[in-house]
């Protein structure tokens, strides 16, 4: 998932995941330099703790836009985030185990 953010003023805060705060660590942290734009591209697996839906495919997480770097006061921003992804994806093939070719044979031509 990607998600950005375009501030009227220069950006000087910090944009995370929640439960990144702490680390302070990209993919999931971003300390910003005074730009308009920040980006997060939060992994679908891995350290961002994004939370799965099986049933529906959805994944989730909590951003937060912090206007400082270490105070969250009045103007701070908290917003759930989420994708679908297909369930196949979510069920059948393990991320960090097993691709599609590994796991489905190429289909085969025929001769009519």
């Amino acid at each position: 998932m990607e998600v950005s953010i375009l501030m009227e003023d220069p950006f000087e805060g910090i944009f995370y995941t929640r439960g990144s705060y702490k680390s302070a660590k990209p993919p999931c942290y971003f300390d910003a330099t005074g730009d308009r734009l920040a980006s997060l591209k939060i992994p679908l697996e891995g350290k961002c703790k994004n939370k799965k839906d099986a049933e529906t495919g959805e994944v989730k997480n909590t951003v937060i836009v912090q206007h400082d770097d270490f105070l969250i006061y009045p103007g701070t921003y908290v917003h759930t985030i989420g994708t679908r992804i297909p369930s196949l994806a979510i069920n059948e093939l393990p991320f960090k185990q097993a691709t599609p070719r590994s796991r489905y044979p190429a289909p085969v031509a025929r001769p009519a």
